[in-house]
């Protein structure tokens, strides 16, 4: 096959550049994609410091001051004025200093009885918006710090909350 100047050239060589040229690029993204994938994602050794950070090493002791997420098992309430018409269902996790982990999961009982006793006595009306949920969170700490004997919840999480 002849080229614009007239020289016979195969058939395949403006195919092997095109080939060449996507091979090249596919190598270009795979490298941005592994620098990305590294940003963005955490190592394995990443993983064992933040593991090896909670205890000091020698003999497995907590560090005091670091803090943990505990989670509590979803449950649903009742709301008040609902006839049993209206059901929170609510999935709560409590922010605790580290050294108290186990104690506040000795009291997981105490504190799922102290929201459900506090979340039944709330209407649907009263939990509607932000500032209901916001009311209600600031109330559930209170309680479940009332009810809990030393440890203290931090914080709390709302992981779900939802009306039926």
């Amino acid at each position: 096959m002849p080229d614009d100047e007239g020289n016979e050239v195969e058939a395949g060589a403006g195919d092997m550049k095109k080939v060449v040229g996507v091979a090249l690029l596919a190598l270009l993204l795979g490298g941005a994609g592994g620098v990305a994938g590294s940003l963005y994602m955490p190592s394995a050794d990443a993983a064992t410091e933040t593991d090896d950070a909670k205890t000091d090493g020698a003999d497995g002791d907590v560090i005091p001051g670091l803090r943990v997420v505990i989670p509590l098992e979803a449950f649903p309430v009742n709301l008040r004025g609902s006839s049993g018409g209206r059901v929170l269902r609510l999935e709560v996790q409590v922010e605790v200093e580290s050294e108290d982990e186990v104690a506040i999961l000795d009291g997981t009982p105490a504190m799922q009885d102290a929201i459900i006793s506090l979340a039944s006595d709330y209407s649907f009306a009263e939990l509607e918006g932000i500032d209901g949920k916001m009311h209600f969170r600031d109330e559930l700490l209170g309680r479940l710090n009332r009810v809990l004997d030393g440890p203290r919840v931090q914080r709390v999480y709302f992981t779900e909350f939802v009306v039926h």
